[in-house]
């Protein structure tokens, strides 16, 4: 889950709304021409006591506030400067222009890059903060584990952070699914962030995003435990958004209406139920209540604001995002190289009309109810699923290329060296393969591993750097 929105470029974020053109005016104003496309990665990953596995809490010598205040330290040596965040006096994150560091609901630590102008540079960003997060670790004999889902840890076992806006959702979750609090505590993704330069252009990536999710979903597949032993799916994660908050998460149907667009995913962003508005600094528990009738009516004394919608906006958790930038939210996090491999997929073919309109060729005429099926079949069997009588394997292979090409086509446009699409060489070898990372897992437990999970807090590559 990204953060709520701290600050918006437009002046006209403590404006009072009165009308939904405002709104639309936030995402036309965020369009950008594509020679001025940037990409963005955000990750998380599940820190550990290195003696013992188990989760860290926030306090304390060896805790998660202690971490960031020496990935700060840290990153100052290296003569970069990271502001420190605060919420009733706790360090909640830290910040440095367009990137954060922060934390998720049970301790997932979470880097938020900066807007990048190439996978070169997003893999830079994230080799730098990798350097730096090893070199702490072994200070405070604590490490990260890069799963979609926990593989032991209890909810019980997970210490809750100190935010208002996490004990916000952890009353309300339980009123809407089975598995909310399993989502906020006990799962970590990875997302790539796009830019779009028309209303046009969003929608056709919009759609993109969603007929891709389930492919995507498999590629990515890295979540087969939960509760020390086999789930039973292999994106133990994407099980759990099927139970929760549906109206909030999920393939969004509003995205396949004939007049979609920015007005008609306004309205169903408004739609969701709201968590809180923030006055003061202060988190305002209004979960529940209709931001609709908020703007209209009022709430709790206040008038609703561009930037409360802005903060809604943080709280819807579809496949597919669109906030003044494109969120593609459907996959487990892996290992170091699948965080440079998103980001490169969804470029090789958002950022080119050729791959845009292969894709479609690909997937013509899809309707919302195959995708929620298919997203259901390739989180419990990845591969083995199919579409249509074509196999997942099959159409990932075809649409790896298809970005593989866009990428190529990309460089070749600007003159630039041809060499983004080495990125994507992770995901070839899993197709090439026909083994995902939560099939290589449970390879190892049935067989090196003997049946021990715990032999996962000692395995490269899902450990942070051993």
């Amino acid at each position: 889950m990204s953060q709520p929105t701290q600050s918006y470029s437009s002046k006209a974020f403590n404006d009072i709304i009165l009308s939904t053109d405002q709104l639309v005016d936030v995402f036309i104003k965020a369009e950008r021409k594509p020679e001025d496309f940037v990409v963005g990665v955000e990750h998380e990953r599940f820190g550990f006591q290195s003696a013992n596995n188990l989760p860290l809490p926030y306090d304390g010598k060896f805790g998660i506030e202690s971490l960031l205040y020496a990935l700060k330290a840290k990153a100052m040596s290296d003569a970069v400067t990271w502001s420190a965040i605060l919420e009733n006096s706790n360090l909640i994150a830290l910040q440095n222009g367009g990137a954060s560091i922060s934390l998720e609901p049970g301790g997932q630590l979470e880097l938020s890059g900066d807007q990048c102008k190439n996978i070169f540079d997003v893999d830079k960003e994230i080799t730098q903060y990798e350097s730096w997060l090893i070199q702490v670790c072994k200070q405070l004999k604590i490490n990260f584990l890069s799963l979609g889902y926990n593989p032991t840890a209890s909810r019980n076992e997970i210490f809750w952070m100190p935010k208002a806006r996490y004990e916000i959702m952890r009353n309300y979750m339980p009123k809407v699914g089975e598995r909310g609090l399993d989502m906020m505590l006990r799962t970590c993704t990875v997302q790539a962030n796009l830019d779009y330069a028309s209303e046009v252009d969003m929608v056709s990536s919009f759609k993109i995003g969603l007929l891709l999710s389930p492919v995507v979903t498999a590629l990515f597949a890295n979540s087969p435990f939960a509760d020390g032993k086999p789930s039973g799916f292999l994106s133990e994660r994407m099980r759990v958004w099927f139970d929760t908050d549906s109206d909030r998460s999920g393939l969004p149907a509003v995205a396949f209406e004939s007049d979609f667009g920015y007005e008609t995913w306004i309205q169903y962003v408004l739609s969701v139920p709201m968590y809180f508005i923030r006055r003061d600094g202060k988190y305002i528990n209004v979960a529940g209540a209709s931001f609709k009738d908020f703007i209209k009516n009022g709430l709790m004394g206040c008038t609703a604001t561009v930037g409360d919608f802005m903060d809604h906006l943080s709280t819807v958790f579809t496949d597919v995002r669109l906030r003044p930038y494109l969120e593609l939210r459907s996959a487990d996090v892996g290992p170091s190289p699948m965080l440079r491999a998103l980001p490169a997929f969804w470029k090789g073919i958002l950022y080119s009309n050729l791959a845009k309109e292969k894709i479609f060729e690909l997937m013509d005429n899809v309707k919302i109810e195959e995708l929620k099926k298919l997203q259901f079949d390739v989180a419990k069997i990845g591969f083995d699923a199919s579409f249509r009588g074509v196999s997942i394997l099959s159409l990932a292979k075809k649409i790896l290329t298809i970005s593989k090409n866009g990428l190529i086509a990309q460089a070749e446009e600007i003159n630039a060296s041809i060499g983004e699409q080495q990125f994507l060489l992770p995901l070839f070898d899993i197709v090439a393969k026909k083994q995902t990372y939560a099939q290589k897992l449970l390879e190892l437990y049935r067989t090196k591993w003997n049946g021990d999970i715990s032999n996962i807090y000692s395995t490269k590559p899902f450990v942070l750097g051993i």
